[in-house]
């Protein structure tokens, strides 16, 4: 895995591995790695989710603001 995440305080954060500098800021409650082949991660801030972009560490929406988000079979997200 290139990717993992790291904790400070109450707050998690991902940081790449092969540089070993933070890709996203220290804002998220919960980060969950869809799979070792994706280039994308489910984040929670409070009860709201978002898909983050690993390579480039930016939401994939405008902002963190869905109910729930399922991973399918073939790597689509059903929002």
């Amino acid at each position: 895995k290139r990717y993992f995440a790291v904790w400070q305080k109450s707050r998690c954060a991902v940081v790449d591995i092969s540089s070993c500098k933070e890709v996203t800021p220290f804002k998220y409650d919960k980060i969950n790695f869809v799979n070792e082949k994706s280039k994308f991660a489910l984040v929670r801030v409070d009860r709201w989710w978002g898909i983050l972009n690993l390579a480039d560490g930016k939401e994939v929406a405008e902002r963190v603001a869905y109910d729930k988000i399922t991973v399918l079979n073939n790597g689509a997200f059903l929002l």
